[in-house]
Formats: C-alpha cells, structure tokens, sequence
C-alpha cells in the first residue's frame, strides 16, 4: 500500500469518526429552555409501571422517551404518588406529569401538550352483579345507592364533577382512596359495589393480582376523554411545551405510535373542540 493510499485510508477514518462525534454530540445537545425536564411517574399499567428503585417502564413511557428524544429535550423521571405530583406541578417544583385530563382548575397553574392517548372511565363490578346494576345516567349511582371506589385527585368527568360538588348523596357513596389494589379487593370482597377508572388499567391490574373472570365492566360510558402532558407554569416556558407539541405531532404519524396504542393520533386530534 502506498503513502497516498495511506493517507486517503487514515482521511477517511478521521471523516467517519467526525461525522459520528457530530451526529452524537447533536442529538445529546438539549434544544428546550429548561435545562432538564422533571416528569412525575407512578405506576399505571399498562401505561407506567416499575418502582422507585428503578427506571419506569410502559406504553406511556416509551412514547415520552420517543417524543423528547425527537424534541431534543432532557428530562428525568421522578416517582411521585398523584395527587402529590399535581401539588408539586402547582408550585413548579416538579415540571410535568402525563395522564392528565384538562380541568378548569388545572389551568390556572399548568399548560396541556396536545392530546396523544385516549382513556375510558368506566365502572367495573363484580361479574354476578351486572344485571343487579342498570346505570344508564351518573344519577342512577346515587338512586341505586351503588357504593363506587375511586382514586384521590383523579378527574372523572366533569358531569361526574359537577354532580359531586351538587348532590350530597351521590359524593356519600364514593370511596376515596390512593391505592388501585385496595379498591379492587374491597369489591371482591363486598365492601364496595364497583371501581370507577381507566378501563385498560383495571383490565391490566386486575390481570396482575391474579383475579381474572371475577370482574366485568357495566356497558355506561362514565367519561371518554383525550389525556395530555402537563407542564407547570411556573416552571416550563411555553416555547418548551410547543416544541414537545410538534414532537408529539411527529412521532404520532409513525408506525411505533399504532404498534404502542392501536389506533392514529389523528384519531384523537380530530374529536378535539
């Protein structure tokens, strides 16, 4: 081999080696105004899951992995229970959590990133029960006396809301708790007479805890609902929250979003006011 060819070999090498130094040093560069984005997590399977000791995993996750990578944005997870991390998001100490609804009183301390999933509240009883339960409006819960456990600081609606806040029958009946196990044990073991939550993460959590075949779901839609990224005011600019949004935009028309959710984000967007 001569000096020329040489020469050219090492040229070469020295490019590659370039182009890739660039290539990585361009995708680690952070692109939004806060230096790294706090995100609030809990376990929400099929959505979130994991603990405290570990980096979550799900659905959810892998679509916030996906949209800020694409986005060029830094972030950590943080393990937070719910109601805690709408508290932090209120006072800017913690940037952003997923699986929000959008709620009056949220927006006066937090922005919402374009929807990019779906949810369905439903009740879920005990599958010798459903024909003792004909629900066909929230007000039957309340005359049928149904004894409903929810989950602290979740939103529900807000015909469920306003109904709560109205008739002091209906908020007697609802079971306020903080944790998903729990309210799925009290209706196996008659203490309430359903749970009223996401369907896919009942579907999943009662396939965990081993209780499959003991529950159905009442066919009354309780709420159907896009879900956001929300952003504290206080801390996240509203250039970072547009520039997550064209991410989420982006990624919601390739084939990784179908294979996560089974379904087009064009789905969602189209059913927004």
């Amino acid at each position: 081999m001569t000096f020329h060819s040489n020469f050219q070999l090492v040229l070469y090498c020295s490019y590659f080696l370039l182009f890739c130094f660039s290539k990585a040093f361009a995708q680690d560069i952070n692109l939004c105004k806060k230096d790294e984005i706090s995100i609030g997590w809990l376990p929400f399977e099929p959505f979130m899951e994991g603990d405290i000791t570990e980096k979550p995993t799900g659905l959810d996750i892998q679509l916030i992995d996906k949209v800020f990578t694409e986005a060029r944005c830094h972030y950590k997870f943080i393990y937070l229970p719910w109601k805690r991390s709408i508290h932090e998001i209120r006072y800017g100490r913690l940037d952003m959590i997923a699986l929000a609804s959008i709620t009056e009183e949220r927006r006066e301390f937090a922005n919402f990133s374009v929807p990019y999933r779906f949810e369905q509240m439903r009740l879920m009883v005990r599958k010798e029960d459903k024909n003792k339960w004909h629900i066909t409006t929230l007000k039957d819960i309340a005359r049928l006396q149904m004894r409903v456990a929810v989950h602290l600081g979740a939103f529900y609606g807000k015909d469920f809301e306003r109904l709560k806040e109205s008739d002091a029958t209906f908020a007697d009946i609802l079971f306020t708790t903080t944790d998903d196990s729990t309210r799925l044990r009290m209706l196996q073991y008659d203490r309430i007479d359903a749970v009223l939550h996401d369907k896919t993460f009942l579907e999943s959590r009662v396939k965990k805890m081993g209780l499959e075949g003991r529950f159905i779901f009442l066919d009354y839609p309780v709420n159907d609902d896009s879900i956001h990224f929300m952003f504290s005011k206080a801390s996240i600019p509203i250039e970072d929250v547009e520039r997550i949004n064209k991410a989420i935009f982006k990624v919601g028309k390739t084939k990784f979003y179908y294979d996560l959710y089974h379904y087009s984000l064009n789905r969602i967007l189209e059913k927004r006011p």
